[in-house]
C-alpha cells in the first residue's frame, strides 16, 4: 500500500502533467486498480465470504457455511438455498436438503418441490415416495400430492399403487385414484381382473374397481371360460362379467361332453355351456353312451339324445347297444328297438341271440325267428331253429 501511496505521489509531481484535469483522469484510474490489488470486495464476493468459515464448489454453485448450517449461492453470489440447512445434496437432478432431522426437496434454482417435513424421501417409479411419521405417500416430481402419508407401504402393482393400511391393502392408480379402497385381506391380479379377498370371502372386480362378485364367496376359479364359484357347500358358474350361467345352488358342477354335469342332493341334470336345461336335476346318474345319455332312475333306465329328447324312457331294468340296435330288459325279459327307440322286437322274451342278420328268440322254451326289422320268419312255436341247406328250418 505504502508503494502504491508513493507512486501516486511521483505521478502527481511529473512535469508534463500540469494541467489538474489530466492527474486527475489518472489518478483514479491507478485508484481502480490499486483496489483490486489491495483485496476490494465485489458484491458477490462479500455475499459468499461472510458465509464462510467454509465455502465447496458444486455443480450448481458454491456450497457455503454460516454458523454451523449450509446454503447454497451461484458463482456470482446469488442466492440460491439460504444458510439454515444441515446437509444439501443433489439427488436426481434436484437438490435434497436436511434441517431439523427432516429432507426436502429444491430445485436447482432454489424452488421449493417438498417442504422440509419428511423423514425420507426416494424416486419411485416416476415420483417421490416420502416418509412421515413412519408413515408413506407419494408426490409428483413437481411436487404434487398423489397419496398422503397415511399409508404403511406403497408397492408398484400391475401398474397402479397397492398400498397397506394397518392389516388392510388397496389398489389406487398412479394418479391417486380409487380402484379398490383399503379394507382387503389380499389383492392378486387373475385373469385380467382383481380377485380381492376379506376375512375368508373372496370378490371379484375389473381393473377399473367396477364389480364383477362381491366379496361373498369361499372359492373363485377359472373355468372353462367362465367363472366357478362356490359360496359355502354351493356351486355356481358365472361369465367373465358376472352374468349367471348356473346359479350358487348346485353341490357340484362339471364340465361333460361339451356341457355342464350338475348334481343338487343326490340327483343330476345337464346344462348347456349357456345354462339352458338338456335334462333336469332328477336323475340318480348320468352317462354318455353310443352319442346319446344314459339316465338311470332309481333301478331303472332310459336313453335320451345330447338335446334331452327321449328315446327310451327311464322304464328298464338294462340298455345294451347290440348288432347296430338296442337291447332291452324289462323283469327277466328282453327286447329289440332300433337306436331311435322305435321297437322291433317287444321286451317278452327269455332270450334275444344274433343270427346270420336275424334274430332268433326263445319264449316259453320255444324258439322264433324273426328278420333284423322285426318281420317274422318263423313263429315262436318250435324246439329248435337250424339252417339247413341255406333253409331255416324249424323242429317241433
Amino acid at each position: 500500500m505504502n508503494i502504491m501511496n508513493s507512486t501516486l505521489t511521483s505521478i502527481a509531481r511529473l512535469p508534463f502533467l500540469r494541467k489538474s484535469g489530466q492527474r486527475l483522469a489518472i489518478f483514479l484510474s491507478l485508484m481502480l486498480v490499486a483496489g483490486s490489488l489491495s483485496g476490494c470486495k465485489t458484491q458477490a464476493q462479500t455475499a459468499i465470504n461472510d458465509c464462510r468459515p467454509s465455502s465447496v464448489c458444486s455443480p450448481f454453485g458454491h456450497m457455503v457455511e454460516k454458523n454451523g448450517r449450509i446454503g447454497l449461492y451461484t458463482n456470482n453470489g446469488k442466492e440460491i438455498l439460504p444458510c439454515k440447512f444441515k446437509k444439501i445434496q443433489s439427488y436426481m437432478g434436484q437438490l435434497l436438503v436436511e434441517k431439523d432431522e427432516c429432507l426436502g426437496l429444491y430445485t436447482t434454482s432454489g424452488k421449493e418441490i417438498l417442504p422440509c417435513e419428511f423423514d425420507n424421501i426416494d424416486f419411485y417409479m416416476g415420483n417421490f415416495r416420502v416418509c412421515k411419521k413412519g408413515l408413506l405417500g407419494i408426490y409428483t416430481t413437481a411436487g404434487e400430492e398423489i397419496l398422503p402419508c397415511e399409508f404403511d407401504n406403497i408397492d408398484f402393482y400391475m401398474g397402479n399403487y397397492l398400498l397397506r393400511k394397518g392389516q388392510r391393502i388397496g389398489l389406487y392408480t398412479t394418479a391417486g385414484q380409487v380402484i379398490l379402497p383399503c379394507e382387503y385381506n389380499a389383492i392378486d391380479f387373475y385373469m385380467g381382473n382383481f380377485r380381492v379377498r376379506k376375512k375368508e370371502y373372496h370378490g371379484l372386480y375389473t381393473s377399473t374397481g367396477k364389480e364383477i362378485f362381491p366379496c361373498e364367496y369361499n372359492t373363485i376359479d377359472f373355468y372353462m371360460g367362465n367363472f366357478l364359484v362356490r359360496k359355502d357347500e354351493c356351486f355356481g358358474l358365472y361369465t367373465t362379467k358376472g352374468e349367471a350361467i348356473l346359479p350358487c345352488k348346485y353341490g357340484k358342477i362339471e364340465y361333460y361332453i361339451g356341457n355342464f354335469l350338475v348334481r343338487k342332493g343326490e340327483c343330476f341334470g345337464l346344462y348347456t355351456t349357456k345354462g339352458e336345461a338338456i335334462l333336469p336335476c332328477k336323475y340318480d346318474k348320468i352317462d354318455y353312451y353310443m352319442g346319446n345319455y344314459k339316465l338311470w332312475q332309481g333301478k331303472h333306465v332310459g336313453l335320451y339324445t345330447t338335446t334331452g329328447k327321449a328315446i327310451l324312457p327311464c322304464e328298464y331294468d338294462k340298455i345294451d347297444y347290440y348288432m347296430g340296435n338296442y337291447k332291452l330288459w324289462q323283469g327277466k325279459h328282453v327286447g329289440i328297438c332300433t337306436t331311435t327307440g322305435k321297437a322291433i322286437l317287444p321286451c317278452e322274451y327269455d332270450k334275444i341271440d344274433y343270427r346270420m342278420g336275424n334274430y332268433l328268440v326263445r319264449k316259453n322254451q320255444k324258439q322264433g325267428l324273426y328278420r333284423s326289422d322285426g318281420k317274422e320268419i318263423l313263429p315262436c312255436k318250435y324246439q329248435k331253429i337250424d339252417m339247413k341247406s341255406g333253409m331255416w328250418t324249424g323242429s317241433m
